[in-house]
């Protein structure tokens, strides 16, 4: 009952195939014929933001309602994906009250279980202090060991640390780098980092011009 599931988020992300969020849908409702909670859950998840689908936002609680104590099953069972999917879901507090702590514990778990999708939210945690101590070295360890150039997050954190000097040394020609490729990625926070990179010549020669562009 796993295939269809796994087979929707390889659509829903583009792993292995052209990224289609329309066909990921259909193949998570193929799958929730069979049973699965985890594609419900992923049902959830394309309701909330309407991928593939009408956003609706009330359906997709009711859904995450019925499936939230099976999900928990799963990851007593040590499954990776709703490991996953309800660690990140407890830090941000997505279709559950916030636990910080339980979900770095989950997104943990996953991260060592093999899943890479769990760094970046991990790396969030530990720039932010979101359930753990506040340490950005660690932000920078796990995202420089998993180099991730296509993930917006991932080169908007690193950019951050070269930035400010937090877990790192200070470096403005790394931070505009890291910060150009997430805005180019449609990071909004990045674009304004961009901006004023180029406004102050933080990094890169004084530019108006494109410094304007990226504030617009």
């Amino acid at each position: 009952i796993y295939a269809v599931t796994h087979l929707g988020l390889m659509h829903y992300y583009g792993y292995g195939c052209q990224q289609d969020r329309n066909s990921a849908f259909k193949l998570f409702k193929k799958g929730a014929e069979n049973g699965c909670p985890l594609v419900a859950a992923w049902i959830s998840e394309c309701y909330r933001l309407g991928h593939g689908v009408e956003k609706d936002k009330e359906r997709a609680q009711k859904i995450y309602n019925m499936i939230d104590s099976d999900l928990h099953k799963m990851c007593e069972s040590g499954d990776v994906e709703a490991l996953y999917f309800v660690g990140f879901n407890l830090v941000m507090g997505i279709g559950v009250e916030e636990n910080e702590e339980e979900g770095v514990k989950l997104l943990t778990q996953a991260y060592e279980k093999g899943e890479i999708r769990a760094v970046v939210q991990l790396a969030e945690c530990y720039y932010n202090g979101w359930g753990v101590a506040e340490n950005p070295k660690k932000t920078v360890e796990l995202l420089m060991k998993h180099p991730m150039p296509s993930n917006k997050k991932a080169q908007y954190l690193l950019a951050l640390c070269n930035y400010y000097g937090e877990g790192v040394e200070k470096n403005l020609n790394r931070a505009f780098l890291h910060f150009k490729a997430a805005a180019n990625l449609n990071h909004g926070r990045a674009k304004d980092y961009l901006a004023d990179c180029y406004y102050n010549g933080h990094g890169t020669e004084k530019n108006f011009e494109e410094a304007a562009r990226y504030f617009k």
